[in-house]
């Protein structure tokens, strides 16, 4: 593990992005996540419309050590059937272990398991996240984009 995070912090270093605060609320980008990972990796076309299917309602809120995720109340339809889904809040503490003006990497306790993250800014409004030691939506390597949002009135239960 301390030689997978080295070489991730190696990779880290040379990506190309600027450098931007990390405290706000992001919301999950749909569009720029299905166009880079259609792009640059070799993922099936059915995979790619499951995932059109249920992404786009994760809000993420960071704020000085303290990160809290929103999902909205949505329907996902996919292949001919519809399934409602509730809104759902976690909170967590995360611990920054890595950062420089490219971004951070994150370790953080989720349901007793750790997960290290990184996170890259793409500019001052857009991100991207990378689950280091999780497969997304059953994908290694995913990459899930972020754009910045306000006014969210949800995320005021983060603060609870």
């Amino acid at each position: 593990m301390k030689y997978f995070a080295i070489t991730v912090c190696s990779f880290f270093l040379s990506s190309y992005a600027y450098s931007i605060e990390l405290n706000g609320t992001w919301k999950e980008d749909v569009s720029k996540t299905i166009q880079w990972n259609s792009t640059y990796r070799n993922i099936e076309d059915g995979y790619l419309n499951k995932l059109k299917a249920i992404m786009g309602h994760l809000y993420i809120s960071y704020s000085n050590g303290e990160m809290c995720s929103y999902t909205e109340p949505h329907v996902v339809q996919f292949k001919g059937k519809s399934s409602k889904r509730g809104a759902l809040f976690f909170k967590s503490s995360y611990e920054v272990i890595a950062e420089n003006k490219f971004g951070f990497v994150l370790n953080s306790v989720i349901d007793g398991q750790q997960n290290i993250d990184m996170i890259v800014f793409e500019n001052d409004t857009s991100i991207y996240g990378l689950g280091l030691t999780t497969e997304d939506y059953g994908q290694p390597g995913l990459r899930t984009y972020f754009k910045k949002v306000s006014g969210l009135k949800e995320m005021a239960k983060c603060s609870e």
